[in-house]
C-alpha cells in the first residue's frame, strides 16, 4: 500500500472491506480470503484479474 499512498483504513473504506481484512492481507496471515473480497481490494489498487486457459497437457 506504500507504492499506492492509501492508508489501511482508506482502502479498507474503498474496497468495502474491515481494516483488519485488509492488515491480514498485508501480513500474509490470511488463509482463506473470498475472490469478492480480493477482487475488491485489488480494483481499488488499480488492478485486475485476468484468467487465461492454458495449453493442454497430455497425460
Amino acid at each position: 500500500m506504500e507504492v499506492q499512498h492509501i492508508s489501511v483504513r482508506e482502502l479498507a473504506k474503498q474496497s468495502d472491506v474491515s481494516p483488519t481484512v485488509i492488515q491480514k492481507l498485508r501480513s500474509k496471515d490470511s488463509q482463506k480470503v473470498n475472490l469478492t473480497t480480493f477482487t475488491s481490494v485489488l480494483r481499488c489498487l488499480g488492478y485486475q484479474i485476468k484468467l487465461e486457459k492454458m495449453p493442454a497437457t497430455r497425460t
